[in-house]
Protein backbone atom coordinates (compact mmCIF):
# COMPACT_ATOMS: atom_id res chain seq x y z
CA UNK A 1 0.00 0.00 0.00
CA UNK A 2 1.43 3.60 -0.38
CA UNK A 3 1.92 5.89 2.39
CA UNK A 4 -0.66 7.65 3.33
CA UNK A 5 0.46 11.66 5.36
CA UNK A 6 -2.50 11.68 7.59
CA UNK A 7 -1.36 15.62 8.75
CA UNK A 8 -1.69 16.43 5.09
CA UNK A 9 -4.13 14.48 3.72
CA UNK A 10 -2.28 12.89 0.83
CA UNK A 11 -1.03 9.74 -0.68
CA UNK A 12 3.21 10.04 -0.24
CA UNK A 13 3.97 9.24 -4.08
CA UNK A 14 6.77 6.66 -4.35
CA UNK A 15 6.61 5.66 -0.25
CA UNK A 16 5.25 2.10 0.77
CA UNK A 17 3.82 0.71 3.95
CA UNK A 18 3.94 -2.53 5.62
CA UNK A 19 1.08 -1.71 7.80
CA UNK A 20 -2.14 -3.77 7.16
CA UNK A 21 -5.38 -2.65 5.54
CA UNK A 22 -7.52 -1.99 8.61
CA UNK A 23 -10.91 -3.73 7.41
CA UNK A 24 -14.39 -2.93 8.51
CA UNK A 25 -16.55 -5.06 10.90
CA UNK A 26 -19.54 -3.84 8.73
CA UNK A 27 -19.62 -5.96 5.23
CA UNK A 28 -22.15 -4.44 2.67
CA UNK A 29 -24.41 -7.24 1.44
CA UNK A 30 -24.79 -6.54 -2.47
CA UNK A 31 -28.61 -7.30 -3.91
CA UNK A 32 -29.70 -6.39 -7.32
CA UNK A 33 -33.49 -6.02 -8.60
CA UNK A 34 -34.71 -6.04 -11.96
CA UNK A 35 -37.41 -4.27 -13.09
CA UNK A 36 -40.03 -6.92 -15.26
CA UNK A 37 -43.03 -4.18 -16.45
CA UNK A 38 -44.39 -2.99 -13.34
CA UNK A 39 -42.88 -5.56 -10.71
CA UNK A 40 -39.06 -5.91 -9.22
CA UNK A 41 -37.46 -9.11 -8.98
CA UNK A 42 -34.49 -9.51 -6.38
CA UNK A 43 -31.49 -11.80 -7.59
CA UNK A 44 -33.55 -12.95 -11.15
CA UNK A 45 -32.76 -15.91 -12.88
CA UNK A 46 -31.21 -15.71 -16.67
CA UNK A 47 -34.36 -15.61 -18.47
CA UNK A 48 -35.67 -12.90 -16.13
CA UNK A 49 -32.62 -10.66 -16.70
CA UNK A 50 -33.32 -11.27 -20.40
CA UNK A 51 -36.68 -9.77 -20.43
CA UNK A 52 -36.12 -7.17 -17.54
CA UNK A 53 -36.33 -2.72 -18.40
CA UNK A 54 -33.41 -2.20 -16.37
CA UNK A 55 -31.91 -2.86 -12.83
CA UNK A 56 -30.64 -1.32 -9.70
CA UNK A 57 -27.62 -2.90 -7.82
CA UNK A 58 -27.39 -2.06 -3.74
CA UNK A 59 -24.88 -2.58 -1.76
CA UNK A 60 -25.83 -2.44 1.87
CA UNK A 61 -25.52 -2.88 5.48
CA UNK A 62 -27.88 -1.89 8.89
CA UNK A 63 -29.82 -0.28 6.21
CA UNK A 64 -26.89 2.41 5.07
CA UNK A 65 -25.75 2.43 1.48
CA UNK A 66 -22.50 1.57 0.87
CA UNK A 67 -23.02 1.80 -2.94
CA UNK A 68 -25.32 1.52 -5.91
CA UNK A 69 -25.38 1.52 -9.50
CA UNK A 70 -28.15 1.77 -11.95
CA UNK A 71 -28.16 -0.34 -14.99
CA UNK A 72 -29.98 -0.78 -18.29
CA UNK A 73 -31.83 1.80 -20.65
CA UNK A 74 -35.07 2.34 -18.65
CA UNK A 75 -35.47 4.91 -16.12
CA UNK A 76 -36.79 4.62 -12.62
CA UNK A 77 -38.96 6.79 -10.99
CA UNK A 78 -38.31 8.21 -7.14
CA UNK A 79 -41.27 6.67 -6.27
CA UNK A 80 -39.58 3.05 -7.83
CA UNK A 81 -36.35 3.79 -5.94
CA UNK A 82 -37.61 3.90 -2.81
CA UNK A 83 -39.67 0.66 -3.25
CA UNK A 84 -36.70 -1.07 -4.62
CA UNK A 85 -34.96 0.29 -1.65
CA UNK A 86 -37.50 -1.31 0.56
CA UNK A 87 -37.20 -4.10 -1.41
CA UNK A 88 -33.34 -4.53 -0.96
CA UNK A 89 -33.09 -4.04 2.83
CA UNK A 90 -35.92 -6.71 3.12
CA UNK A 91 -33.41 -9.03 0.93
CA UNK A 92 -30.33 -7.86 2.86
CA UNK A 93 -31.34 -9.19 6.14
CA UNK A 94 -32.99 -12.52 4.98
CA UNK A 95 -29.37 -13.16 3.02
CA UNK A 96 -27.57 -11.80 6.38
CA UNK A 97 -29.66 -14.19 8.87
CA UNK A 98 -27.98 -16.99 6.58
CA UNK A 99 -24.11 -15.66 6.17
CA UNK A 100 -24.57 -14.39 10.32
CA UNK A 101 -24.61 -17.94 11.40
CA UNK A 102 -21.07 -18.48 9.23
CA UNK A 103 -19.43 -15.43 10.91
Amino acid sequence: MPKYDEKEEKIISGEWTEDNLPLQKKIPIIITAHKIGKKFVVDPTREEEDVSETRVTIGSYDGTIASIQKGEKESISIEELKEILDLGEISRKEVFKKIEKYL
